[in-house]
């Protein structure tokens, strides 16, 4: 499981990130609000300004989506309506919002979140648990990000063969996870909303 990873098997890890906060927007809209009414994609399709989450879609983790032939056939922007299935639908390219709400503040935390947790792989050179954390003397929820790769490399569910990651990111207070390549690769390059949970 790593960036950008589709049916690849998730992590069952129970692992966390620092509790990250929207409010330094001013704002102050849920991330997933961007889109305003009649926006239109660089490929001129008009995109909705409904809600994106789709329950149907809901992972264990965020930024997991179909296997990579299914969605880079759709390009790399917000696809036509008309070529939206049940295979699909659960592609990042339908997730794209040119600009929406709170993105750079978003993307600025979460990079800072996984420099941090990779900081700390490179210090501990092993994943920490809750266990250990109260071995340690602390207790309760504390905020921490673990990485954990994986012995392959995922495809990118944007671009034909293109590589992203092997690495996962696990938040232990949160039970969040998410790809390596989820903020750089997919929200950055391409503008994929998060889900809103996220």
């Amino acid at each position: 499981a790593a960036a950008g990873a589709g049916t690849e098997a998730e992590p069952n890890a129970s692992v966390a990130a620092p509790n990250v906060s929207h409010a330094d927007d001013q704002s102050n809209q849920s991330t997933t609000e961007g889109a305003t009414p009649n926006e239109t994609s660089s490929n001129g399709v008009d995109v909705p300004d409904a809600p994106i989450d789709d329950e149907r879609c809901k992972r264990q983790c965020d930024g997991f989506w179909p296997q990579a032939d299914i969605c880079t056939s759709l390009g790399t922007t917000y696809p036509s309506h008309k070529t939206r299935n049940p295979e699909n639908m659960c592609c990042p390219q339908w997730r794209i919002r040119t600009s929406w709400t709170g993105q750079h503040t978003f993307l600025r935390r979460l990079l800072q979140i996984e420099d941090l947790a990779a900081e700390a792989d490179r210090v501990f050179n092993r994943s920490m648990a809750p266990r250990i954390f109260e071995e340690c003397g602390y207790h309760g929820d504390v905020p921490w990000v673990n990485v954990v790769r994986e012995k392959r490399m995922v495809q990118s569910r944007m671009v034909r063969s293109q590589l992203v990651s092997n690495a996962l990111y696990s938040d232990t207070s949160r039970h969040a996870c998410w790809p390596d390549g989820y903020s750089w690769h997919y929200m950055a390059r391409y503008s994929v909303v998060p889900s809103e949970e996220f």
